[in-house]
């Protein structure tokens, strides 16, 4: 495609603020136009938000919307601040914006696309990597630099010649141990998932029951367990007769729900990012994980593969804190737990309410009793993730405080088998048309 010649400049220390004044533009037309609800974030990607990076001085402005298509209102808002509205351009899913009028000089490019989509994540992660890599920011730099040259009045084939350093770079991004798919402190669950299996509550049959009914469970309906684990809510499920796929990002977790249930397919997946089509699923269930989740991206994603009318259902065993020692014990999971994402804080509900992808169609509590040992229980706080996660002088330290905790308590102390109070919650969300 022709064009006016093609620029590669030095990094501009001024471009960050250039793109907070454009995000602030373009945030003040929604509000204006009554349309900001459709947006759950708005990120600066590309060159020009990759510090000391040489960049065209084009501002890429990608726009987080909470389902796609826009609507015809959030467009136009868009457009009457200037931009021109090109369709898709040649990439699925995307609305694509040019600022300025045809054959003028271009300053920003708009990419308004699925929050939490693949489209979102390929140009985040690509933004970090570069960020964080100096030797593949150079090397960046000076393929770009050399494209201009070949290429200083043909964008098609400058762009052709990038596509295959962006793709190793967000394939080593995704693959990087010290990016994972999932929180770090998910990885204290593979320590040990036969500790975590016995250790850890079932699911009461009534709340399984309920879920089987609220969702339609049956025949020929297409679930899946996400966070599936060591599979305490799958194996409920397949005794009820539903066909379900359980989905676990977590190597040795994956490998005893295997061994444990091997007519179960079993997916290597993590729920912001599933391999399945649009419309796919019927329902989904997540028991005790999502707030593992990125909420954003994992209710984007199932909103894309959960069918029109599909349900989503959350689970959770809450421990009862009302009782004195299991008060003690939460509080010595909290001591560890910092920057670690709890069930206790809901965060999923406000983002159900911003994201409106769903509709809390209803909620039930069930009571939960877990008979364990004394053994089994400082085994259930040791495969708490955050207290899995830690170095062994401080988890033996923690475990002994909890010991000690049993020791004193009149409602532990002494006894063989200890009586563990939880609230099972079910929370019943229905996708929005």
């Amino acid at each position: 495609m022709a064009c006016r010649v093609l620029r590669v400049v030095d990094y501009d220390p001024a471009w960050p603020g250039r793109f907070a004044a454009e995000r602030a533009r373009l945030e003040g037309a929604w509000r204006e136009a009554r349309v900001a609800g459709e947006v759950v974030a708005v990120e600066h990607i590309g060159s020009t938000a990759v510090p000391d990076l040489a960049a065209k001085p084009m501002l890429d402005i990608m726009v987080g919307l909470r389902a796609w298509p826009a609507s015809a209102g959030l467009l136009a808002a868009v457009e009457r601040l200037g931009y021109l509205h090109r369709g898709e351009m040649g990439v699925a899913g995307r609305h694509y914006f040019l600022d300025g009028v045809p054959g003028g000089e271009r300053s920003h490019h708009i990419h308004a696309v699925e929050h939490g989509g693949r489209f979102w994540r390929d140009q985040v992660q690509f933004r970090d990597a570069l960020r964080g890599d100096p030797e593949a920011r150079g090397a960046y730099a000076d393929l770009k630099r050399t494209l201009a040259r070949a290429h200083p009045r043909d964008s098609s084939a400058y762009g052709e010649g990038k596509h295959a350093f962006i793709r190793t770079v967000v394939r080593r991004a995704r693959d990087n141990p010290d990016q994972p798919p999932v929180h770090p402190a998910v990885s204290g669950f593979d320590t040990d998932p036969a500790r975590y299996e016995r250790s850890r509550p079932g699911y009461p049959p009534q709340a399984t029951r309920y879920l089987v009914d609220r969702l339609g469970l049956g025949p020929g309906v297409r679930a899946a367990d996400l966070g599936a684990g060591t599979g305490k809510l799958t194996g409920p499920l397949v005794a009820a007769g539903v066909e379900v796929v359980a989905v676990e990002p977590a190597a040795a977790m994956r490998r005893h729900l295997a061994e444990a249930l091997p007519a179960v397919e079993v997916w290597d997946a993590t729920a912001e990012e599933l391999p399945a089509a649009a419309g796919w699923f019927d329902a989904l269930v997540a028991g005790q994980a999502f707030h593992w989740f990125d909420p954003y991206a994992a209710l984007t994603e199932a909103y894309r593969v959960l069918r029109p009318g599909g349900r989503l259902a959350l689970m959770w065993n809450m421990r009862d804190e009302s009782v004195p020692w299991v008060a003690r014990w939460s509080a010595l999971v909290e001591s560890a737990a910092a920057g670690v994402p709890r069930a206790r804080e809901r965060r999923w509900q406000h983002v159900v309410a911003a994201t409106q992808l769903f509709a809390q169609h209803e909620a039930r509590t069930f009571p939960n009793v877990h008979r364990i040992t004394r053994d089994a229980a400082v085994d259930r706080l040791a495969s708490t993730s955050a207290v899995a996660a830690l170095d062994t002088g401080p988890r033996e330290q923690l475990l002994g405080e909890f010991r000690a905790v049993l020791d004193s308590d009149p409602a532990t102390r002494g006894r063989d088998e200890i009586a563990v109070p939880y609230r099972t919650e079910v929370h019943v969300l229905a996708r929005v048309p």
